[in-house]
């Protein structure tokens, strides 16, 4: 059976954070057998369907007073008897409350958005976010001074990081870039962290962001939770606002000389890994290196087979023996001519 983005999500959130088999799944969403092996894993893609919102529960609202009531009694609490998600969602199911701990993380990074003044400050435990965001940078490629668009990426448990470099900023670039980061730290963090990206955010912002299309298929496939930050809020991911800094720091200070993108990615990725290896964090006892692998073991697996982030178009091939993207034309063969063809635009190549 067909299946819509929320239930893909649900199978796979269920799979993999919380740990369920197959059959407890099935029993849980009242799903059969097949479906649910059909979609664990992440081998196979869902139907496109409408997401549900269910996010205004009457059970959240209850759940959010007492969370608040909670922290509002320990607020005095010397630094460190701190509370933090896990301590309070231990308090919570002693009393009786039936939900996971990474839900409780959700409500209470999206209550810290809305209410900063009462909340803890933003810590992380490993595996639990990851946080994007883009930036620029210049570079000699093919002996021509060219503007780079970098998608970074850190876990700001281990500020472990990563950047994948593109020509723009695209959406097909967006989606490359959290793949790559993914596969290259071997996993998936329970919640990925944002400003309001265009390529994510369809409109609104915060708590009441409406998610791209493509952007709910990519969530779900790889079971993380997104968290979007209000507007002038950078403090809600404060890891990523210097990590731009510190990339174009490592890697493009002085200007790198490359053939092109691909000598251009080799080089970003090894000063990444250079500085995963090697750098400490000042305020912090342990190095990147040995945090950085403490985090991996508890990273989310990475689906068996990975999203296509290509974006695919049909088009009619002009009379000249070409097709348009972006104001470019692309050449095709000549028995195509005035055919209506599908291009599968990759950031660095189109197939017709």
């Amino acid at each position: 059976m067909g299946i819509d983005n929320n239930l893909y999500k649900q199978i796979r959130r269920l799979f993999t954070v919380d740990g369920l088999s197959q059959r407890e799944i099935a029993k849980k969403l009242g799903l059969s057998r097949p479906t649910v092996k059909k979609y664990c894993e992440g081998e196979c893609l869902h139907d496109e369907r409408k997401a549900y919102d269910t996010s205004n529960s009457p059970s959240r609202e209850n759940i959010e007073n007492r969370i608040t009531k909670i922290i509002e009694d320990n607020k005095e609490s010397p630094k460190k008897q701190k509370l933090d998600a896990q301590i309070i969602w231990r308090m919570l199911t002693e009393e009786g409350y039936k939900i996971g701990e990474s839900t409780i993380r959700k409500y209470i990074q999206q209550m810290r958005i809305d209410k900063p003044e009462i909340f803890i400050p933003l810590e992380f435990e490993p595996g639990e976010a990851m946080e994007f965001d883009w930036g620029d940078a210049y570079a000699i490629i093919a002996e021509v001074k060219t503007k780079v668009s970098m998608f970074c990426a850190v876990l700001p448990y281990s500020y472990g990081i990563h950047s994948t470099v593109f020509s723009d900023k695209v959406g097909v670039c967006f989606y490359t870039g959290h793949i790559k980061a993914f596969e290259f730290f071997g996993g998936v963090p329970l919640k990925c962290i944002y400003d309001n990206l265009k390529t994510a955010v369809l409109k609104g912002f915060g708590k009441d962001a409406v998610k791209q299309e493509k952007f709910k298929t990519l969530e779900a496939h790889y079971a993380f939770e997104a968290v979007f930050c209000n507007v002038a809020a950078g403090w809600e991911k404060g890891a990523v606002e210097n990590l731009v800094a510190i990339v174009r720091s490592i890697a493009f200070t002085p200007m790198p000389r490359v053939k092109d993108f691909a000598e251009l990615q080799e080089h970003v990725t090894q000063k990444c890994v250079e500085y995963c290896e090697n750098h400490k964090i000042k305020t912090r006892k342990d190095s990147i290196k040995e945090m950085l692998e403490e985090e991996k073991k508890h990273l989310l697996p990475l689906p068996l087979k990975p999203l296509d982030p290509c974006e695919e178009i049909k088009t009619k091939v002009n009379k000249d023996l070409t097709v348009r993207v972006n104001n470019v034309k692309y050449s095709v063969p000549e028995r195509y001519a005035e055919l209506y063809v599908t291009l599968k635009i990759a950031p660095f190549h189109i197939d017709i």
